[in-house]
């Protein structure tokens, strides 16, 4: 409960389009503070904006989640390229 009121407080109004897809507040702090975190409010705004149905837009969310944790077990993050 305390952790789902901090995720409200710190995520501006503008930035809550996770919220059109998930429901579970834990859901909600994960994807948020992964490595893909400071990205997926924007990235779940663009598949809204582009017209993606809910359950494919999900689907994208999770994944986007999944390969920023991928890219942080390996010691990389979203901006690095392997020459």
């Amino acid at each position: 409960m305390v952790l789902a009121l901090f995720t409200r407080s710190i995520v501006a109004k503008e930035d809550r389009m996770l919220e059109a897809y998930f429901s579970a507040q834990k859901t909600l702090a994960r994807l948020r503070t992964g490595p893909s975190g400071p990205h997926i409010d924007g990235f779940a705004d663009a598949l809204e904006h582009d017209g993606y149905s809910p359950a494919s837009a999900v689907r994208y969310l999770r994944a986007a989640a999944h390969f920023g944790h991928f890219l942080h077990k390996r010691r990389r993050t979203l901006g690095a390229r392997e020459n």
